[in-house]
């Protein structure tokens, strides 16, 4: 991307319909400690897992314990997640799951971010899991929420639909979300 496509300007209500998007459709999604225990169990790493502290004003923040260094990693405690709306701490932890690294460039970890999420949702395991135990599953009706929509609904539990949202927010946020996260 050149530069005069990177700093055209994007309006305040377009960021703010994208971050809705956002969070309903990948931290929401992805955040579910179900959904990281999928991730794991399908993808088998040994070296890392998922763990997480309870924040007072942000709710759970996702972290990733490495086995081989016996270690705890954070994004926020190493200085990668910066920025007043970066929320990413899930994608941080998934981004060291799938093997990618973090970087000092937070736009190149949010491009990093968005393959790695293109490649879950393409991965037909992980999507068989997530289908068979969480979407289709009836207690989980009421388990996610649209913040995006007009009166906070329930998300449709439709593998198809929910795959179709997520590629379109990761569309968004190749395209100009990332300037979100800047802020």
């Amino acid at each position: 991307m050149n530069d005069i496509e990177y700093n055209k300007p994007i309006s305040e209500e377009k960021m703010n319909k994208f971050s809705l998007k956002h969070f309903t459709w990948i931290n929401q999604i992805f955040g579910d400690h179900s959904v990281l225990s999928l991730v794991h169990n399908v993808y088998n790493n040994k070296r890392y897992k998922f763990t997480y502290r309870v924040d007072e004003e942000f709710g759970y923040h996702h972290r990733i314990w490495d086995n081989v260094k016996n270690t705890l990693r954070d994004s926020i405690e190493e200085d990668i997640q910066l920025g007043l709306n970066n929320t990413l701490c899930q994608s941080y932890a998934l981004l060291l799951h799938q093997g990618y690294k973090w970087y000092d460039d937070n736009y190149k970890n949010q491009k990093n971010m968005i393959q790695m999420y293109r490649n879950l949702i393409n991965n037909e395991k992980f999507l068989e899991f997530l289908n068979d135990d969480i979407i289709t599953n009836e207690l989980n009706n009421e388990l996610w929420i649209d913040h995006a929509s007009k009166n906070n609904k329930f998300i449709t539990m439709d593998i198809n639909y929910i795959i179709m949202k997520i590629n379109n927010v990761l569309d968004e946020w190749d395209s100009y979300g990332h300037k979100y996260f800047d802020k």
